[in-house]
């Protein structure tokens, strides 16, 4: 898994409800970590099974009980949205 180092106020992280020491286990039921010693990097796999929209099912160790929860995470774009008018003179 993944161990979650630090999560950002206003963060896909902590919209989702992930707090420090959490792990993510497995991105849309694919792991992520070091797997037969193979790195499958976290953040290439959000970006493989996000739906169009950003939402990507999670499956995470929570630190608090040590249970395993599947959480639907919805990521933030990294296009940005410009909105307003512009006027010829």
């Amino acid at each position: 898994g993944v161990l979650i180092v630090q999560v950002l106020n206003g963060s896909a992280a902590a919209r989702a409800g992930l707090e420090k020491d959490d792990m993510i286990v497995a991105v849309n039921g694919y792991q992520v970590g070091f797997v037969n010693g193979q790195l499958y990097d976290c953040a290439s796999e959000f970006e493989r099974w996000a739906t169009p929209d950003g939402w990507v099912r999670v499956l995470v160790q929570n630190n608090r009980n040590g249970r395993l929860m599947t959480l639907p995470v919805q990521l933030e774009s990294r296009l940005s949205k410009i909105s307003g008018s512009i006027a010829l003179n």
